[in-house]
């Protein structure tokens, strides 16, 4: 299947793209793109989520059409996997993405799979740094002397970039337990995250299936 993808700038340039704007110049643009992409795959980024725009944007995204929609978003710093829905059947799907700087620090991997005739599978898989061999269960007392030494020897991991980022997820795996709640409310645990990011979506069928055992974390 052809596929188009499409880019929106959904940040609000007087506040620091805190709020997701779709102004009526790109609203305009959005429309037109979809409707000449007949038969095609739409992939739709942005940094909002959808639910952050305007009722006029959400109505381009909701609209009747035969081509299937998958939005692909961040903002939250969490995995969130959205089915939207409008009178007489599925609308899109929505793939919500974390910040690699919070707990659990999972990034995505999406692939397209399908042959000429057969079930089109979007497959999501998470991005971890398995070779970090990193013990995600360290008890408080053993987590801080490890950040002891990330902060003592900082300068000397800095050109280690394995060694950099083990620092950085023992320091994002602090803030999961002691912080309660962020700007973006609770944190998300690493099995929540894990569910929401290995999924396969069926493409031509619009179903959502969880990813067979041993597929997930592409880095091991």
């Amino acid at each position: 299947m052809p596929i188009r993808v499409i880019a929106l700038n959904s940040a609000k340039q007087d506040t620091w793209g805190a709020d997701g704007e779709i102004d009526a110049r790109q609203r305009a643009w959005l429309q037109h793109v979809m409707d000449t992409a007949r038969g095609r795959l739409l992939l739709v980024f942005a940094h909002h989520r959808p639910t952050d725009f305007d009722a006029e944007t959400l109505a381009i995204l909701h609209q009747q059409r035969r081509e299937p929609l998958v939005f692909f978003s961040g903002h939250t710093h969490k995995h969130h996997l959205t089915q939207y829905e409008r009178e007489g059947g599925r609308a899109f799907f929505e793939l919500n993405t974390g910040s690699i700087l919070d707990y659990p620090q999972l990034g995505r991997l999406i692939e397209l799979r399908g042959a000429p005739g057969e079930n089109l599978c979007l497959v999501s898989r998470t991005l971890w740094p398995s070779h970090l061999n990193i013990d995600r269960n360290t008890r408080d007392k053993d987590l801080q002397k490890i950040l002891i030494d990330c902060e003592q020897m900082r300068m000397e991991y800095f050109p280690l970039l394995y060694l950099a980022a083990r620092c950085g997820h023992y320091g994002a795996l602090q803030d999961f337990r002691a912080i309660t709640a962020s700007p973006f409310g609770k944190l998300q645990s690493m099995e929540t995250a894990s569910n929401a990011a290995n999924v396969i979506i069926r493409i031509s069928g619009g179903e959502t299936l969880p990813l067979p055992s041993g597929e997930g974390r592409s880095g091991d």
